[in-house]
């Protein structure tokens, strides 16, 4: 008879139906009754639990043109692999057959934006956009633009079409028709391409966010939420980018890029934008505000003053940035202390909810010619 090899776990069958087990290589109870063994399952980690502050990495790797897409030795990569180039070309192709206005309609667009919106919303780079509509109505072919070109250069164009429309779906969403005369005939296109050019490297730019992953999301959730007059899949998207700033560290002024003067100027303001519109809708429909101080994994230190990093807006000359900027951050300090305000006032309501029911409480008495809430007569 052969020696049994003695282990120091349970085998995966003793450890489903929760038997002792023998710890040998067969189990005889279950070789005796036709059961294979097997001994593959994981075993649980044991020890105290780390804290939760430790999954917010500290730093966040910013991809550049020549580390974008990394490969293993083997010369592929799996999420360089899901970017589905053949869904970008004909996402091209049934945007511009479907948009029936002028061709200078995504221009018209984002000169509204950085008219109207701009101001109340500076999270976009004005000579990025404007490249960003030429790309989309260019004469250059589709399968040029996403599948001949390598894998940076058509990641960098799917972004930017992205961004392109999804600003022209947000701007067609709020724009009355007396501005934008042909808002209808862009609305939904430029919405449907944007969010089906997102899904087609959606995990790669999960993976490696910047700020087009946090500008694409919040304009797609302002389109829906106009288009559809629902909340629910615009709160959805929204919260994507929630949660991409707090794996991005927005909040901490050290995690930013610091050899893009631009790019970092995005996230800042990126994250300034998401944290006042986190307030406005903790205080306006009682949502939770997520970007606030209590859910970080540190305190803000992000530059609160209008910064020169770099020009965002070039079409109005010097000097008109940082008066807007000025204004800008004026608005967000007044909405700041609003929430400050609003949550002390909901504290100290609850807290006197509290306290009254605490006081109206009737404790009834050991002694049963005593009344609740007496002094105990020892004489």
């Amino acid at each position: 008879m052969s020696a049994r090899k003695v282990l120091s776990r349970a085998c995966d069958s003793c450890r489903c139906r929760k038997t002792k087990c023998s710890g040998t290589q067969p189990c005889p109870a279950y070789q005796a009754a036709g059961f294979i063994c097997l001994y593959r399952s994981v075993q649980k980690r044991r020890g105290p639990k780390t804290s939760s502050r430790l999954w917010y990495p500290q730093t966040i790797n910013y991809p550049n043109k020549s580390t974008a897409v990394s490969y293993n030795s083997d010369g592929t990569d799996i999420l360089a692999d899901r970017i589905k180039r053949d869904v970008a070309v004909t996402v091209r192709g049934n945007f511009l057959a479907a948009v029936a206005g002028p061709p200078n309609i995504l221009e018209q667009c984002l000169c509204l934006y950085m008219q109207f919106n701009f101001p109340i919303a500076p999270i976009v780079h004005e000579a990025s956009i404007r490249t960003g509509g030429r790309l989309v109505f260019s004469d250059t072919p589709s399968s040029v633009l996403f599948q001949s070109a390598d894998q940076c250069q058509c990641l960098s164009s799917m972004r930017t079409f992205a961004l392109a429309t999804a600003v022209c779906a947000s701007v067609a969403a709020v724009m009355p028709t007396s501005l934008l005369p042909c808002r209808e005939q862009i609305l939904q296109p430029a919405l449907h391409a944007s969010r089906d050019m997102l899904a087609a490297y959606e995990d790669f730019d999960l993976e490696y966010p910047d700020s087009s992953s946090l500008a694409i999301r919040l304009f797609q959730s302002t389109a829906l939420q106009h288009l559809t007059g629902r909340i629910g899949v615009a709160w959805h998207v929204y919260s994507q980018a929630t949660l991409l700033a707090h794996r991005m560290r927005l909040h901490d002024e050290q995690s930013l890029p610091q050899d893009n003067p631009t790019e970092r100027k995005l996230l800042r303001y990126l994250f300034w934008h998401m944290n006042l519109s986190d307030i406005s809708a903790a205080i306006l429909s009682n949502r939770v505000a997520l970007l606030r101080k209590p859910y970080l994994s540190g305190p803000i230190t992000l530059e609160g003053s209008v910064d020169h990093d770099s020009v965002q807006l070039t079409c109005y000359g010097p000097g008109i940035e940082d008066k807007l900027l000025m204004g800008y951050h004026l608005g967000r300090r007044v909405w700041d202390h609003a929430a400050d305000i609003v949550d002390t006032m909901r504290s100290n309501k609850e807290h006197a909810s509290s306290t009254s029911k605490y006081s109206n409480t009737v404790y009834d008495s050991p002694y049963p010619n005593q009344k609740s809430g007496g002094s105990r007569n020892f004489s």
